[in-house]
């Protein structure tokens, strides 16, 4: 807020240049004087708010997200869910789970073909949209356009396979494939069947 308050008073003045600041909010009340004509540069700071992939699109995405934000639009409450991990790790027992369902005796048979999507609501502030990957591998080609954006993956791997060796691998390919198509996203190793 400090910035803004000297940019009002520097009426003069064409550029701002805030990188590298450590800034995690861009005040609202920059808007005004980026409509004015200030330039503003905000590289390399961990925002929060407007979000970071909003920057990214430039000060007319700025502006847009903070007119939206004045006319009463809210930030989704939805999160997208993706559970990965090869066949037979439990990730559709870790989905029942989630949506607080008992869950039935899987069989062969009964294991998720590609893919099965699901919206859970948590509570009143949060609702999953649950992808839940069928593990085979020859599912993968099919399942990669579902594979995009900064969305949170559950890496699902049974307690009973998690030698390191193993775990080391699985959470290697992993990561190599939502680097290459998700950079953005978060990975978190889940731990089943310790039951």
């Amino acid at each position: 807020a400090a910035i803004v308050a000297i940019a009002k008073n520097c009426s003069c003045l064409k550029k701002l240049d805030a990188s590298n600041c450590k800034f995690t909010t861009l005040p609202r009340s920059i808007v005004p004087l980026m409509r004015r004509g200030l330039k503003v540069s905000i590289f390399n700071n961990p925002l929060q708010e407007p979000p970071e992939e909003i920057v990214q699109n430039g000060p007319d995405a700025i502006k847009r997200y903070f007119d939206e934000l004045d006319r009463g639009l809210v930030i989704s409450k939805q999160l997208k869910l993706v559970l990965i991990g090869d066949g037979g790790a439990g990730k559709t027992s870790l989905r029942n789970a989630l949506a607080r369902r008992e869950n039935p005796k899987q069989t062969i048979d009964g294991r998720t073909i590609l893919l099965d999507l699901e919206r859970v609501k948590i509570n009143e502030k949060l609702e999953l949209n649950i992808f839940d990957f069928g593990g085979q591998r020859e599912y993968l080609a099919s399942q990669l356009p579902y594979i995009k954006g900064p969305d949170l993956y559950f890496l699902v791997v049974p307690a009973d396979n998690a030698t390191d060796e193993h775990f080391e691998r699985l959470v290697e390919r992993f990561f190599i494939l939502l680097q290459a198509r998700a950079p953005n996203a978060v990975l978190v190793p889940v731990l089943t069947k310790i039951d």
